[in-house]
């Protein structure tokens, strides 16, 4: 009983250690200056890796410790990401259809949060779940950094009238599209992926690196080509 009581404390830990680092890095723990869009869109277009690079580096030392941590922490840490990303998609969907907002619908369609989280499912295979991680972690202090808590908290206020909704999203329409394109690049295997190979190399997990480059595919393509012509 007493060893069973151990193993539960234990997992709990293990549980509050991935989830509260989710907080976290969702509350904006980590975030050390604004980004101006103008110069995101420009860094996105050079490469997804230079897009991604300033929040790496924010959350660099975190990622650093994943190697210490137990394989349920990371699983914990990683499935919390993912809530919060089908939670954002879901939210907006939500609003779109809500307020009968033609951009938003065809932005975020049904089902769109549900194919976020397949896609994203093979970070969770046991192999990969410190690389997994790291890049969930990149992701979120991205979209932090953009402001997908702001857009959120504002569209969900209210007390807007629809006039005032439709001018919101339209004067923070190429935002909104950003958020959407930090999530569905973020399995591109030249971008985040490759920003990890330092650490991989200096904690010894290369070669997983390298499998999930293999691995990884683009399951975004046709809904990528959606965001370009809302």
């Amino acid at each position: 009983m007493k060893l069973l009581l151990e193993n539960w404390r234990e997992y709990i830990g293990e549980q509050k250690t991935g989830t509260d680092l989710v907080e976290e890095i969702w509350a904006g723990n980590y975030v050390t200056k604004v980004l101006i869009l103008e110069d995101q869109q420009r860094l996105f277009n050079e490469s997804v890796g230079s897009f991604f690079n300033s929040a790496y580096d924010s959350v660099k030392n975190q990622i650093q410790n994943f190697n210490n941590w137990k394989d349920n922490q990371l699983m914990f840490f990683i499935d919390a990401s993912l809530e919060k990303l089908q939670s954002f998609f879901s939210n907006m969907h939500t609003f779109a259809v809500e307020t009968k907002n033609n951009i938003l619908l065809k932005l975020f369609p049904k089902y769109r949060s549900r194919q976020i989280v397949e896609a994203f499912a093979v970070l969770r295979k046991p192999v990969y779940l410190k690389a997994g991680a790291a890049i969930l972690a990149i992701v979120l202090q991205k979209l932090v950094e953009l402001g997908a808590e702001a857009i959120i908290d504002t569209l969900s206020g209210g007390v807007a009238t629809a006039a005032k909704i439709a001018n919101f999203i339209q004067q923070n329409l190429e935002k909104i599209k950003l958020l959407i394109q930090t999530v569905i690049s973020a399995l591109d295997p030249d971008g985040i992926v490759s920003i990890l190979e330092d650490i991989a190399v200096a904690q010894g997990w290369i070669q997983t690196l390298i499998d999930l480059k293999r691995d990884l595919k683009n399951p975004f393509k046709s809904f990528e080509q959606s965001i370009v012509t809302a």
